[in-house]
Parts: structure tokens; sequence; C-alpha cells
């Protein structure tokens, strides 16, 4: 607890330092006389599943309105997730595919976890295994922000804290509707277009419709060059190139109706989806800047893409909640359906364990000058990675919350029943490859594959296909839930807070592979045949029956876990200022690796992989000063992670999988300040500091580049952010200026050893970056008429990086081990208009 102490420290001497400033500043005081008779707007979150003012809620939590959304021209929560403190996120190459890190809970992952922070649609649970999808926010009311574990209420995942998107819902109070259009331009890129609408309208005197519609079509700002040289960067066949090809098209709305169907019952029903296309994902080659092109290089933002690359995440999501309000207290059933059929197709030509640099010693068709395998008359061919998953999720939730003893009790008890169905399909196809010759037997390698063919047919021989590897990977995990929250008044100022959940969850997973990587049972038959259990005549057999089915194998794997978190929170209300003290326990659930336990013995890998969880401990305070002209929020915390979850990826195969690697101590300080400075001018300012690192490390986590005493993965040691508004009029119709900066620490991005090439350890460092948005506004009768600039300043920093090319060869290619791979950097500038019409 000593680091607990020190930040506990930390916090009050920062209170003081603000304070005392404050108390001292003629101009602040003056500030507070001019706003004496002015208070804050408070926003009413509900984050404890009750209605509470979030000056008065005794956690961390971050709440951004509608309107600031609008101010800021965000429709992602990448355009707004940046002014929150305790926030980082992982920049990635297409929607829907970013990290969300709450509170520095990360570690390296892959796409068969589920991930540490929950994302709710109003009631509906949108995590799942691998990313959440990115929905629009389009007439949203607010995003509220739980910071630290909230495994009691959200569940599993909301381990680091939740991210919680609330919609406007349907009015029965009048008729209401807008339409909006906007248009953006990135530099480097083209233009793009956008518009939205909004419908509301009462059906009856107790019913009402709400319809939301949006689309956008945003030109990119990446320009393919089309299929280069590995080795010396010239174009080889420039067919494949386009500008911009990162366009994004996307089109998404929301159907809500709200029927008050008695006094005491009222039934909601929204549908909503949300469907994107990217064309080609926001990557580039930065070693392309200087090289190639006659040793001019081809500058910045450019890719080097043999084969087309596309994107697309389709979703659909309903929800149906019946609110009855009885005498003890309200009652809700709360009943979900989402699918989300995602796809990815990737040109693995180019990757680090492309299957170019195995067929190129398997094949006489490869041509090293060529970097490829080519067809008969030369021309290179395909390879491509193929990812598509299908996924659907169904939970039942019913919830009450209720008073007692005078209302000094409050509770919220529930059981939830939640099925996850997810299918992964992977192929991995190249084309030509069905008349290379490899081997029968998977690394089984020779210096001479074709002489080998003719040698020894019955191991060695023709591949047979073009698909070198696939995987169908049938998920289903079940989880059943009952939770109890209790909140008693001491007294009007002191509030007492427990809380637990029970959970029981089964993983079944059935699985099957093949492939040229999939003969897991041909590499048990190479043991037994080695070891003298089985005869040459049956090994020999065994090869011929995996050649005929593509080295087909199939297993079912199954887990079961159950388990309880709890919570534990005390907060004491003295008039100006509330202090809280919490307790807490986030998990996460675990699962079943893809991947068989044994390939060519070279790596032993678990079938299964357990929950992780973690305790936080945290104490913070909320103080509204010069009669709420000013706001102060902070709070310290440790958090200890233990059984953490760690993605790897298997050298020889390049297969990933999950091991629990041991544990990880977390302390942090966030504060947060609002000032209203006049009634016209507005500051915000936020500080995160972290101190983070691995404590423990298991057996299975020993030798992967990781040690005792690394920080975490993706998360910064400090975030700042400031924010000033100014509120005016121009011409008697009010306006806006709004100008936000936001700055992120340094961080690394991948474990690497000390023995690794200065390019694999160069990718692994993230750099700090700043981003500045400036936004203004004005109104004028039925019109909104807004402006912004993101990235004001251009920032190019790096924020996400492959993992560098490694030579396999020498002479045309000794360079490729320079090569950094594809980035993923800022957006470039973006300028935007959007015009917003009211209709009376």
């Amino acid at each position: 607890m000593k680091h607990l102490t020190h930040l506990t420290a930390s916090l009050s001497s920062v209170s003081l330092a603000v304070l005392t400033g404050l108390f001292i500043s003629p101009n602040v005081q003056a500030a507070s006389n001019e706003q004496a008779t002015k208070e804050m707007e408070s926003i009413q979150i509900t984050a404890s599943r009750r209605a509470t003012s979030i000056e008065d809620t005794g956690m961390s939590v971050s709440a951004v309105s509608g309107e600031s959304l609008q101010q800021l021209g965000a429709t992602n929560f990448a355009d707004f997730i940046r002014t929150v403190p305790g926030l980082n996120f992982s920049e990635s190459a297409a929607p829907g595919t970013q990290d969300i890190i709450i509170r520095g809970v990360n570690f390296p992952s892959n796409r068969f976890q589920m991930p540490t922070v929950s994302v709710y649609l109003d009631e509906i649970n949108l995590s799942q295994n691998g990313r959440n999808p990115d929905i629009d926010l389009i007439d949203v009311q607010r995003v509220e922000v739980l910071r630290g574990p909230q495994g009691t209420l959200y569940g599993g995942s909301a381990m680091g804290g939740a991210l919680r998107y609330i919609t406007n819902k349907a009015d029965t109070s009048g008729i209401d509707y807008w339409f909006e259009a906007g248009l953006e331009q990135t530099k480097n890129g083209g233009l793009g277009n956008k518009q939205s609408l909004m419908f509301n309208t009462p059906l009856s005197d107790d019913a009402a419709l709400r319809v939301v519609a949006y689309r956008k079509d945003l030109d990119g700002w990446i320009d393919n060059l089309g299929y280069i040289h590995t080795g010396d960067y010239e174009i080889i066949d420039p067919n494949s190139g386009e500008e911009n090809y990162n366009d994004e098209n996307t089109v998404g709305g929301r159907v809500s109706l709200r029927w008050d169907a008695s006094d005491n019952l009222t039934l909601d029903f929204m549908a909503a989806i949300h469907n994107v296309e990217v064309d080609g994902l926001a990557n580039w080659n930065p070693n392309l800047i200087s090289k190639g092109n006659n040793g001019v290089g081809y500058g910045s933002y450019k890719a080097a893409v043999r084969d087309k690359e596309a994107y697309q995440d389709d979703n659909t999501i309903f929800n149906f909640t019946a609110t009855y309000d009885a005498d003890f207290a309200e009652i809700s059933w709360i009943s979900s359906l989402s699918k989300r059929d995602y796809q990815r197709i990737s040109d693995v030509s180019r990757e680090r364990h492309g299957i170019d640099w195995w067929v190129g010693d398997f094949s006489s068709k490869f041509d090293y000058n060529l970097d490829s395998h080519v067809d008969e008359s030369g021309q290179p061919l395909s390879s491509v990675r193929i990812r598509p998953i299908d996924y659907k999720s169904t939970s039942h939730e019913l919830r009450f919350v209720g008073s007692a003893f005078d209302d000094k009790l409050n509770w919220v008890a529930g059981a939830i029943y939640a099925k996850r169905d997810n299918l992964w399909q992977q192929r991995e196809v190249y084309e030509g490859l069905e008349s290379a010759y490899s081997s029968f037997v998977p690394f089984g390698f020779s210096t001479n594959y074709e002489q080998a063919a003719l040698d020894n047919p019955n191991e060695f021989g023709i591949i047979g296909t073009d698909l070198w590897f696939y995987s169908d990977r049938e998920e289903v995990i079940e989880e059943s839930a009952a939770y109890l929250n209790l909140t008693y008044s001491v007294t009007d100022a002191w509030q007492i807070s427990v809380g637990s959940r029970f959970f029981d969850v089964e993983v079944s997973n059935n699985y099957q592979q093949g492939g040229i990587f999939g003969g897991t049972y041909v590499s048990l038959a190479k043991d037994d045949y080695q070891n003298g259990l089985i005869s040459e005549n049956q090994y020999h057999q065994i090869i011929a029956d995996n050649v005929a089915s593509n080295y087909h194998t199939e297993a079912r794997f199954l887990q079961q876990e159950d388990d309880t978190s709890f919570m534990f929170n005390t907060s004491y209300d003295f008039g100006d200022t509330l202090v809280y003290a919490t307790i807490a326990e986030g998990y996460r659930i675990g699962g079943v690796n893809r991947a068989f336990p044994i390939r060519d013995g070279s790596l032993t890998v678990p079938q299964t992989f357990d929950s992780d969880s973690l305790v936080s401990s945290e104490l913070g305070l909320k103080s509204q000063l010069f009669n709420r002209a000013l706001t102060l929020d902070m709070s310290a915390y440790q958090i200890d992670w233990q059984d953490i979850q760690f993605g790897l990826t298997d050298p020889v195969t390049s297969f990933d999988f999950n091991i629990n690697a041991g544990a990880a101590e977390i302390n942090g300080l966030e504060v947060s300040a609002l000032w209203q400075a006049t009634s016209d001018l507005e500051f915000t300012a936020s500080a995160t500091l972290l101190d983070h690192q691995v404590t423990e490390l298991s057996d299975a986590a020993l030798g992967q580049n990781i040690n005792v005493g690394d920080a975490m993965l993706g998360v910064s040691d400090e975030r700042f952010a400031f924010a000033v508004s100014y509120y005016t009029e121009v011409f008697e119709q009010d306006a806006y200026v709004r100008l936000d900066w936001n700055y992120t620490g340094d961080y690394i991005r991948d474990y690497v050893s000390e023995d690794d090439s200065p390019e694999v350890i160069a990718a692994a460092q993230g750099d700090a970056y700043a981003m500045t948005t400036l936004a203004s506004g004005v109104s004028y009768k039925n019109w909104d008429i807004s402006v912004f600039i993101r990235n004001l300043f251009d920032d190019d920093t790096i924020v996400s990086q492959e993992k560098p090319r490694v030579s396999y060869s020498s002479g045309r290619y000794s360079d490729v081990s320079s090569d950094p791979g594809r980035v993923v950097t800022l957006k470039p500038r973006t300028i935007g208009v959007n015009v917003r019409y009211r209709f009376d």
C-alpha cells in the first residue's frame, strides 16, 4: 500500500496547491462573486443503475454531454475520448478495431480474449472477443465513462471500467426533428460528406416513436502504390495502385418506440444498425518516404499493397425493456440481441511470417526477382488472409431497484443470463501454391524440396491446394450471474455501499483446422514413427490420409469457471466537498486456445486459459467551490492485477494463443477541474499520472521478452488535457469557440529482447504526441452551423506499428531487415463543417 499512500499524499498536495492558488487569486475570487447567482449545469447519470447527479456520486465517473459531442463534431469515441482522464486507446487501421484502456489495465492481447473495458449502448452490452463495434454518436444524450472496476453491476470485462452510450429516447411531449449535413477535408486526401437526421413524434398521448438515420462517405488519405518489390522498393505492378484508397462508407440508424402502457408500466423497444465498409486499411509504409522510385522515394502516406485489402463490419442490435414501478421497487426486464458480421481481407505477402518466405524454398515457381510465386507466364500471384467473424449475443436480465426504511437503504439486485455464439474463420490463400513442392510432414525440412518429392513421394510432394491454412472455431460462451448492491445512509451525509456478484461461465469450443500448418496428427505420427511405435507403412498411410484431407484436424474443448466479485464503497458529503473510498474487484472470463497442444514439439500450448482479476483501492474527492463556479474531481488508486491473460504468438506457425502470465501493479492519480470563469468563459483541465509494472511472472511467461519491472503495454505514464470554451453573440445570435489540447506521453507497444534488431526495438517504442482541436459554431433561428479542425498542427506521430520484416535471404533482400513494416499514424489535419436545421 506504500504506493497508494504516496499517491494519496500527492493528491492532498495537489488539492492544497490548487485551492490555495484559487483563494489568493483576486481574479478567481471576483469571478466567484460574479457567479454567485449562477449554478453550473448538473449532469444526471445512471452509472449506479439509479439516477444521480455526477457531483453527488461517490465514484470516478466522467460524463460528456450530447452538446459537447456536437460542438466537437464527434461521431465516434476517438473524437472525444482523449478529453476524459484515465483513458488511453490504441489507434488501429480500421474503425471498430481499437482497444480502449482505462487506468492502464492492458497487456498483450489477441482476438480470442474479452476486452478489459465493457462498452454499452443503453442497456446493451456490446463487449465481445476481439474488438468492440464503434457505433456512431448520433442523437446521443451523453456518454458516461466509469473508471475503475465495475464487476458487481456490469460483470466481466468491466475490470478497467465501462463506457456507456446513452441515447435520447422517444418522447411523447411533441414532434421534434432535425436534419444535418457536413463536409470533411483531410490533408493529403479528398473531400468527404455525411448526413444525419432525427425525427420524433408522438403516436398517442402515451406512445412515441423516434427515428435516427445517418450515413457518411469519407475519402481516404493514403495512396496505394501497388505491387512493390520487398528488396529495392521499385514498383513491379502498379495495377493495384489507388489514390486515397482507405476511404470509409458508413450507414446506420436507430428506431426507438416507447409506450406508457399504464401508470406503472413502460415498454421500450429499440432496433439499430451500423454498417461500415473500408476499401483499404489506414496504415502505410514509412520506408517508402525515402526508398524506391529510383532512390528518390515516394513520400509520406504511401502503402505497398500487392493484393486488394478490405474491411467490412455490419452490426444489428435489438433491445426490449419493460419497466414496472411497484410499491417496493422498480422492476425491469431487459432482453437484448446483437449480431455482428465482420470480415477483414489482408495482403500477407509483406508480413514478417508471410507465406512468400516459406514457399520460396519449396517451389520452382517462386521468382526471387519478383519476390513472389508466379503463374505460367511469370506474373505474380495473390497472397491474402481472409478473416470473417459471425457473432451473435443474446441476454436476458431481471433487475430490481428499490429503497427501504424511508430511503435510508437503497438497493439494486438482479440476475442475468447471456449467451455468445462466435464463429471465427480464417483462410490463408496463396494462388499457385497448389503446384508448389512442399513437405507432406509439417516442418520436415529439406534442402531441395523438388528433388525430395521425386526421391521420396511418400513424405514429400506437391502441396495440392492454394488454401495453405484454414481454421473454423465455433465458440459458445454461456454466462449466468446474480448481483446485489446495497447503499445505506448512516446519516444524511455518510453513506456505505457493498456489492457482490456471483457468476458461472461455460465455454465450449468446436475447432477444426487444416493446411500445411494444420497437420497435428501427422506431427504426432512422425514422433511415433521415430520412436518405433508405428511401422513405416502405417506412417506413410497416415501421411496419405492427411494429405487427402489437406491435413484436416478437429477437436472440442471445454472450460467452466465460477467465482464471486465484491465491492465496498463509503462516502461523506461535507456540503461543497464529497470524499469517498472504494475497494472493488473486477474480472474477465477465460477461454479456450484455438491451436492444438502440440504442433512441432517446440512449444506447448495450454488448451485453456483462466479468468484474470484485479482489486482496486481508491480514495477520491469532488468539490464545488465559489458557489459552484469551480468543480474539482481527484482520485488516487492502486490496482493489483492477478493471473493476467497474456496473448502470445507461436513463432513457428504464427498462431495466436493465451496463457496466464503473472501479476502487475498500477498506481494512479487523476485530477480534473472545470472553472466557469464568467457566464461566457469556461476552462477544463485534467491530468492522469500512472506508475505501472509487472510484479510477477508465471513459468509459462518466461522467455517471452517480458521481465518483472516492465511497464504495461500501450499505457503512457502521463496524460494531460486542457480546453477553453467561450460563448458569445455574433449579430445577436448565440455563438461559441472551443479549443481542446490533449497530450499523451511515451509508452511501449511491444515487449522485445535486447538481442532483437534495432528496427524491432525501435518499432516497440511509442512516442509522445499531442492532439489539438479547434471548433466554433453559431445558431441562427433554426440553423446550427459549426466548423472544426482536428489535429490542428498536423501531428503525424506513429501510434501503431507492425513488427518489422526480417530478411531470410541475402543479395537483393539484404536490406529487408530494415523495413519497419506498415504503421498507423494520427489522422492528418481534418477540417469539417456541419449544418443542422431544426424544424419547428
